[in-house]
């Protein structure tokens, strides 16, 4: 039984919100909370300093912080970790610590490269097109040169991690696997749809595996981990609500729902109670 819901952003997050660079995008988790607040879960955000440029293992630390503070020193509550994007990750890799392991009763990747990531690939590869991708990147204020988790997400360094590390630990360990069509992708975030097909373009004529099945950002085969819930139709950004259609929003609802059944159905409950203001 998890007693709380503990939420980890991905890139581009600073303190609790969502940035494009040097655009601000509003709270990162604005509208997955309202849904959990309307469930009557009690849930919480884990801070992310330097708009995402900061390593797992700094991630990992701030999450630690966050889960001993909110479990209690007394009463000892065990967290539904949930990650979205490399948020998912680094919930999976705080497991390997025995203290956040005990506090934790599950772990969600949402949209997560657990098994790495092409763009990183594709940001570190060093050739021409990848030079171009870092210019288009730069323009917006995302220095890849900054992001110190790139080496850490490519397909390289994650397949090491899922071969060399102890996945005992990720005995519940789910995730939700999300991706739409092109044109989907489009008419949800024309932005996300836009730079989908650039980099589509750029990594396909380099030769390198790319993805008819994706989210926009991370493929749906990279999602897949543990316990798999199921398939959502979202992309990267509406996963967590990030979306122009008014639509998406209402999708978005009825996938929070299904989660929280599914999870019940393979015997993780999260406790439902109006949250304490003076926690």
């Amino acid at each position: 039984v998890a007693d709380y819901v503990l939420l980890i952003p991905g890139v581009g997050a600073g303190s609790k919100e969502l940035f494009l660079g040097y655009i601000p995008l509003g709270e990162y988790f604005s509208e997955i909370q309202k849904n959990l607040d309307s469930l009557q879960i009690e849930n919480y955000v884990v801070s992310a300093d330097s708009q995402g440029n900061s390593s797992i293992a700094e991630r990992v630390l701030q999450l630690k912080k966050a889960i001993l503070l909110h479990s209690g020193k007394t009463f000892r509550k065990k967290a539904l970790i949930i990650g979205h994007s490399m948020g998912g990750v680094v919930a999976r890799v705080a497991q390997q610590d025995p203290e956040i392991h005990a506090l934790t009763a599950g772990v969600l990747t949402l949209n997560s490269p657990n098994r790495g990531a092409e763009f990183s690939d594709f940001a570190l590869g060093g050739s021409n097109t990848s030079k171009i991708g870092e210019i288009l990147a730069k323009v917006f204020g995302f220095d890849i040169t900054e992001k110190k988790y790139l080496e850490e997400i490519s397909t390289r360094a994650m397949a090491e991690y899922n071969k060399n590390s102890d996945l005992s630990v990720e005995d519940s360990v789910f995730s939700l696997v999300s991706y739409q069509d092109r044109k989907d992708i489009f008419k949800s975030d024309p932005f996300l749809g836009l730079a989908h097909e650039v980099l589509s373009h750029l990594i396909v004529n380099e030769d390198a595996p790319w993805y008819e099945h994706s989210d926009g950002v991370v493929a749906a085969y990279s999602q897949a981990w543990g316990y798999c819930l199921g398939v959502a139709n979202a992309n990267h950004g509406s996963i967590i609500g990030k979306a122009v259609l008014f639509g998406e929003k209402n999708r978005l609802q009825i996938i929070i729902q299904e989660i929280f059944e599914r999870l019940s159905f393979r015997g993780l409950r999260v406790e439902r109670r109006q949250q304490n203001p003076n926690f």
